[in-house]
């Protein structure tokens, strides 16, 4: 099954790909799209809605750039438009950041470039805003074999 991490990775690398990059989506990656985004509903983070409860069940750690430095917090909440993070760091709406959180289950890690556009006591409210990426570090897919009988072909 895949996470919502990767959900909304997907999601937003598809919208980048056309709304920031300008490229066409083909008529596989266009239906892939629709549906990721009809699963991920809730553009509620314009605005701060009074949603208090968690829907992100892993409770993540998340990293992220402050003006001079680094802050962190945790993921309470994620759409398709972006996250609620809970942190003690003051970030203002209209400031921009980058989210990195590591999905430890999967072995990957997500970056996703944001902007705040609410804030309401210690939660942060973080629309996407530009091209994420993804990198994975887990293990090596097959086994080495130095013989001529591969298991696995391997790949440079």
């Amino acid at each position: 099954m895949q996470s919502i991490l990767e959900s909304v990775f997907e999601y937003q690398s598809l919208l980048a790909r056309h709304t920031h990059l300008g490229l066409e989506l083909d008529d596989e990656e266009r239906a892939r799209f629709l549906g990721l985004r009809q699963l991920l509903r809730g553009e509620w983070l314009e605005t701060d809605d009074k949603r208090r409860g968690s829907r992100f069940p892993e409770h993540a750690q998340v990293e992220f750039t402050t003006p001079g430095g680094f802050g962190a917090g945790t993921l309470k909440d994620v759409c398709g438009g972006g996250m609620a993070v809970v942190s003690d760091v003051a970030l203002r709406p209209g400031m921009r950041t980058v989210l990195r959180v590591q999905d430890e289950e999967r072995a990957s890690e997500y970056i996703f470039p944001c902007r705040i556009v609410w804030r309401a006591g210690q939660v942060i409210g973080v629309a996407f805003d530009g091209v994420p990426s993804r990198t994975g570090w887990g293990p090596w897919p097959g086994e080495f074999r130095f013989d001529r009988k591969r298991a696995v072909p391997s790949l440079a």
